[in-house]
């Protein structure tokens, strides 16, 4: 079994962990060992596929209301 690539001696047993508010795309294929952070939506995934071991997270903004805010800020008119 794959451990995580990021925190292998923390995520070797063979679950995955999903961050909270996040939105997952529809038909992602998600590893063991997977760490998904949190506030994600679909379009912060790169592909259909997250192997085992791998971790995604959106390290841009440290709290997640500041994510929220760029976001309704750069879709407003």
């Amino acid at each position: 079994m794959t451990p995580n690539k990021l925190e292998p001696t923390r995520l070797n047993s063979g679950i995955t962990l999903i961050g909270k508010r996040v939105h997952l795309p529809d038909n992602l294929k998600v590893g063991r060992n997977c760490k998904i952070g949190t506030d994600l939506r679909p379009e912060d995934f790169p592909s259909d596929t997250l192997t085992s071991g791998e971790t995604i997270e959106d390290r841009t903004y440290v709290h997640g209301w500041e994510r929220e805010l760029a976001r309704r800020i750069s879709t407003t008119p």
